[in-house]
């Protein structure tokens, strides 16, 4: 188990649909899904928040198994676009702070750090 408390595998369909698809902030044209033959490999989902104009970056993951490949990068890059596209202000995101790898994304693709809260 990784420090979020996520075991590395991607939830079912219906629990999947049940956070996601249901979600106030879902656009089925704002997810992304990265595969390997028949199986998910990563996935990266980003909203768009019209009435401020901004969006943000709800989760970028990848298997454990195919890490380390620039998988995550991309997937969080594409998110990105996906927001130029729609002409944001800006993108947000959180995430878990002893992450080093998505920390170092979120860096080199021009995240600013702020403060977090618990």
């Amino acid at each position: 188990m990784d420090s979020t408390g996520n075991d590395g595998t991607f939830p079912d369909f219906y629990a999947f649909s049940k956070n996601v698809f249901d979600a106030s902030w879902f656009r089925a044209d704002t997810q992304i899904l990265a595969s390997l033959a028949d199986h998910w490999i990563g996935l990266a989902a980003i909203g768009i928040y019209p009435e401020d104009n901004h969006a943000y970056n709800a989760f970028t993951g990848v298997l454990r198994e195919v890490r380390g490949r620039g998988l995550a990068q991309a997937l969080k890059l594409q998110t990105i676009l996906l927001a130029k596209r729609e002409g944001v202000r800006y993108v947000r995101t959180n995430n878990d702070s002893q992450n080093v790898p998505m920390l170092a994304i979120n860096r080199k693709l021009g995240y600013q750090p702020e403060p977090g809260f618990l």
